[in-house]
């Protein structure tokens, strides 16, 4: 847990987050983001950051053009439950087609 308040600290200092927990975004947009599960937190972080405000209704929309390794999609889960994140697929037609499918999820406050 320490690992992540230090993480947070970072990144609010880097996006200019205040510690006013009432500003925050209604989306966070995201295409392609995810090329390996190390990436997974500090986007997870940043988003959550951005949303801000765990009673308002802020969502952040992933789209991926390619499938995740087992690894990233645990990490995924693992991040956002730790983050108190709730992740929902909302389309995945990378099952039928990996070449010309997507998946899109939706992240938000649980």
């Amino acid at each position: 847990r320490d690992a992540v308040n230090d993480l947070i600290s970072k990144v609010k200092s880097k996006i200019k987050v205040s510690d006013d927990t009432s500003v925050g975004v209604d989306l966070v947009l995201g295409s392609d983001l995810i090329y390996c599960s190390e990436v997974v937190k500090p986007l997870l972080v940043t988003a959550s950051l951005l949303l801000c405000d765990k009673k308002l209704s802020g969502i952040c929309i992933l789209s991926q053009s390619f499938p995740y390794d087992i690894e990233t999609e645990l990490e995924i889960d693992g991040v956002c439950a730790e983050l108190g994140l709730e992740r929902v697929v909302i389309l995945d037609s990378l099952k039928e087609s990996a070449e010309n499918g997507i998946k899109i999820q939706k992240i938000q406050w649980r």
